[in-house]
Parts: structure tokens; sequence; C-alpha cells
């Protein structure tokens, strides 16, 4: 204990917490507070044994987080859960039931975003709604069929692969293996997303259904942003509409199949 805590002195964090905790063997309720300042999560990965360094140097070397939570027999709540990394600040409340059935909804705000400071050097990741999707089909249908929940995050900024994004907003529903992703909706350069993605696992093999649409997007500061060139202008259009099945990711990609529409208007090259 001793050795841990001068460790965590070395941290250089300042961290307070009050708590209080009633019938701990029966019934148990209670509330524990938190304020943590100063934290280096660096200092704080390097004390866990992790070698991790991001593209940016500046990245990952401030964070500061407060919260509430409130425990009961039955239910873990956090109220006010606010954390401050770097230059982004995160806003959200959660909660976990236990009894009488697993239960889990949540709520995030986040200001803004730059992931690509995150990432380690050279490596470049594309996130979008659909590869989000194709990657929660790669956990196995007992554990999905296991999630009950729902949860809303919303984002004003942020940057991920080159790319920025705006006005974003998930809704999302879980219940029994059937997980719903609806409404999907962003803002990207001039342009509108609305999705709707359906995963069910309720059988043995695993089915998704991606309806999305992109309307009004500039295309020449996307291109920009991702290949430091202007060698495309115009305002394009693309609507998907797939339906896979599979008991692996790898299965439900050979499998996707729909109608795509891609259209470009008063394109120049």
């Amino acid at each position: 204990k001793g050795a841990f805590l001068n460790d965590i002195e070395k941290t250089g964090a300042k961290i307070i917490l009050s708590s209080s905790v009633e019938n701990v063997y029966d019934k148990p309720t209670g509330r524990l507070e938190f304020k943590a300042k100063e934290i280096n999560p660096r200092v704080w990965i390097r004390f866990l044994g992790e070698d991790f360094k991001p593209m940016d140097r500046t990245a990952l070397l401030n964070l500061n987080a407060e919260g509430t939570f409130d425990l009961s027999e039955t239910a873990l709540e956090s109220h006010n859960l606010n954390i401050e990394l770097d230059d982004s600040r995160i806003s959200s409340q959660a909660l976990i039931q236990f009894k009488p059935t697993p239960y889990v909804e949540f709520d995030v705000s986040l200001d803004e975003a730059d992931l690509d400071r995150y990432l380690p050097p050279n490596e470049n990741q594309s996130l979008t709604p659909e590869t989000a999707a194709l990657g929660a089909t790669t956990l196995p249908n007992e554990l999905l069929r296991q999630l009950n929940g729902k949860g809303e995050i919303r984002i004003a900024k942020l940057k991920i692969s080159d790319i920025e994004i705006e006005d974003i907003n998930v809704k999302g529903e879980a219940a029994k293996g059937l997980i719903n992703l609806s409404p999907l909706k962003a803002k990207l350069y001039k342009g509108i997303y609305d999705g709707d993605i359906t995963i069910d696992a309720r059988t043995q093999n695993t089915t998704i259904k991606i309806a999305s649409n992109l309307k009004n997007l500039d295309l020449a500061p996307l291109i920009y942003a991702k290949t430091k060139s202007r060698t495309l202008n115009g305002i394009t259009t693309i609507e998907l509409n797939l339906d896979g099945t599979g008991k692996s990711s790898e299965q439900l990609i050979e499998t996707l199949s729909g109608n795509c529409r891609f259209i470009v208007e008063n394109g120049v090259f």
C-alpha cells in the first residue's frame, strides 16, 4: 500500500475522494465523490507498464476529472461526470443496473476532439458508423444478446483521419441481441449525413442492415484534407442500402449486397 501511494505521488496528480457506504454485506448503498487534477496520462501509462506514444507530442499531458457515483443494491449511477483531456471537454451521465436484469443507459457530450493526435505515428484510421457496426459484429452472439440498454452521444466537432466532422449525434438501443443505431446524424464539408443501422444477433447467423445517405457533400475540401491536392470539384450525394449475414465480420462483408448510388453534380476534374 505504501509503495503504491508513493508511486501515485510521483505522478504529480492531486486526487480527492469522499465516500460513504452502508450495509456493505447486505444491501449496500452509498455515494462516492471524486475530484482529480493535474493528472499526466503519459506518466500513468508508464506506471501501468505500457509503452504508448501518440503522434502529437503535446497530447495526453493533462487530465482533470470530477463526478459523483451513487451505489444501491440494484444499480450504480454516475452524475455530472466531467472530464477535461488536453483541449477536449466531456460531460456524461450513466446508469448501470445489475438487478433484476442487466441494463445500461448513458448520455455523453463532447465539445471537440482531434483523434489523429492520439494515434501512434504512421497509423491512419478511418471511422464511420458503418465500419463501427461491422466491428461490433466481431463480438460473440452470446455477448451481443446480453446487451440491454440505450444511449446517446453528441460531439460538436471531431477530426479523424484528417477529416473534420461536426454536429455528430448518435442514438442507440439494444435488447436481447437486437441493436439499432438510429438516428445517426452528422455534418461534413457542407454535406449532411443521415443513417440507420440494425444488427440482429438473435439467431445463429448475425444479420446487418445499413441504410445511410450523405447529401450535398463538397468534394474539394474533403479530397484536399485526405490528399492535399485539388484534383476534383463537385457536389456529391452518396446513398447506401445494404444487407449482410454471417457468423463473422468477414462473412458479413462478403455477403453485403444491395443498392448504392454515387452522384456528382457540377463536377470538375
